[in-house]
């Protein structure tokens, strides 16, 4: 595909955006996107009646000059386009009934025509029941070859990617702004270590700002990426509950862990197993319906040696002083991830104090310091400030 195609393509995915709903109409009328440039549509009055007026007035605006600034600067800064028209671009997306014109990508670009995809989302103000299911079962689906995918917010989806991520597996994470927009920004650690170990997607531009609009937008690209969505945590009026209607709609298997009744954060859980999701509550139960469709990718035998190992339920055994003492011998680090580590204390401090401190790079200490927390090392606080925690093994 040579660069003007690819202009095209953005020029077309910056004329209808998501929030009007039409570029899945013109998708199915034109099959690429130089035949809707070169349509004339300020003669012609076929599509009248479904394009609203700025939609229109965006497409008879024949300028590439957008198009071509937003071409050079992902050849700058290491940003992947995948057209609609491309190969990998995700089968399943195609198939619903408003696919995003181009998806932007930072990091690794999925295989999405192999393997199997789960969304795991929930509500950002999540109880410590929340976070722990999401990481025991998205850690457990990781390990048997289920790549994980969320919206990279607070609360469950945070939790989600941070499973995946200890099981050392890819994560894609879906953004409602540009892939170079880190949002929200308390989540900087966690872009870095998705962007290097995972995929990081969205279809807005880079460096598009988020709106109160854009995030619902990119949830029908959540579950249109993936097999099935399991919803961890939400109340009755969470944005989830958005993504599991956008699922079934898309005729994606729908997941739900169950939760106490008198909680108010399982209120939409628990109403969507009534209605007729499958509950979870262990990895097991997700693997189950895919291990015989993709035997290749799919290994229950893992799902069930992390499901023994992360079970956070299970009661804890007497442990002798010994046992103690060895637990709080630091492991082996580098020495740039020895120097962030002992430039932390119990006072919070940012990732610029830690670079000013270690004369490492702002980026460097922002990757040993999501290192660090992922392994408990450290603990990450709002306001993007890390302290130092006792070391747990």
């Amino acid at each position: 595909m040579d660069s003007c195609d690819l202009t095209k393509w953005i020029w077309f995915s910056c004329a209808t955006l998501p929030a009007y709903k039409t570029a899945g109409l013109l998708l199915l009328s034109f099959d690429t996107a130089e035949e809707v440039y070169d349509y004339d549509f300020e003669k012609n009055d076929d599509f009248d009646e479904v394009l609203p007026k700025p939609v229109k007035a965006a497409l008879c605006d024949k300028s590439l000059a957008q198009a071509r600034s937003i071409c050079e600067y992902c050849d700058e800064n290491d940003v992947f386009i995948i057209p609609f028209c491309d190969e990998r671009y995700p089968s399943k997306l195609r198939m619903i009934p408003d696919p995003p014109v181009l998806l932007y990508c930072k990091g690794r670009i999925p295989d999405f025509s192999k393997g199997v995809y789960i969304a795991s989302v929930g509500t950002r103000s999540c109880s410590e029941y929340g976070t722990k299911c999401a990481r025991y079962i998205c850690e457990g689906l990781a390990r048997a070859g289920i790549t994980v995918v969320s919206g990279m917010a607070y609360g469950i989806d945070k939790a989600s990617h941070i499973a995946a991520l200890n099981a050392g597996a890819l994560t894609v994470a879906v953004l409602g702004c540009g892939v170079d927009v880190i949002y929200p920004k308390e989540n900087e650690a966690l872009y870095h270590n998705i962007k290097n170990n995972g995929s990081i997607i969205s279809e807005y531009p880079p460096l598009f700002q988020p709106t109160r609009t854009t995030f619902p937008e990119r949830n029908r690209i959540i579950s249109g990426i993936c097999d099935g969505v399991l919803v961890v945590e939400a109340p009755e009026q969470s944005g989830s509950l958005i993504t599991a209607n956008r699922a079934l709609n898309q005729g994606r298997t729908l997941y739900a862990v169950p939760g106490n009744i008198d909680s108010p954060l399982s209120v939409g859980t628990n109403m969507l197993i009534q209605q007729g999701a499958k509950p979870v509550t262990n990895p097991l139960d997700i693997v189950a319906d895919y291990q015989m469709l993709h035997p290749s990718t799919v290994n229950p035998l893992e799902a069930v040696k992390a499901s023994k190992k992360l079970k956070f339920n299970k009661k804890k055994k007497d442990i002798s002083k010994k046992e103690t003492e060895s637990d709080n011998v630091p492991r082996i680090m580098n020495d740039n991830e020895k120097a962030v580590y002992n430039a932390l204390c119990s006072i919070p401090k940012s990732p610029e104090e830690i670079s000013e401190q270690t004369g490492l790079t702002i980026t460097e200490a922002v990757a040993y310091l999501s290192t660090l927390t992922m392994r408990e090392e450290a603990k990450e606080l709002p306001g993007d400030l890390f302290i130092r925690t006792n070391l747990k093994g």
